[in-house]
């Protein structure tokens, strides 16, 4: 697929962890414990800057980098230079 993706961390009986937009699955890192990578099927980027124009930057990361990784909401700093979070650095 040449458009952009959303993929989001998920498991059972676990908070859904970080979401992730790229190209394709392959350009992922490994998902965080007990969790997978689910592709968002309805995910739109066009619509999506529209209603959150802050995600620019985190999509022109996803374009030159090839991903770019933003943390679960409660996690502390949700993103880091080159779409990173802490953790993954």
């Amino acid at each position: 697929m040449t458009r952009l993706q959303k993929f989001v961390e998920q498991g059972t009986d676990v908070e859904p962890g970080r979401t992730a937009y790229a190209f394709s699955q392959d350009k992922l890192p490994p998902p965080g414990e007990n969790l997978e990578w689910n592709a968002v099927p309805s995910f739109n980027a066009g619509d999506e800057v529209l209603r959150n124009p802050d995600l620019k930057d985190l999509f022109m990361t996803a374009i030159t980098e090839g991903v770019a990784i933003l943390a679960p909401p409660t996690a502390e700093g949700a993103v880091i230079g080159g779409g990173l979070s802490k953790s993954e650095r």
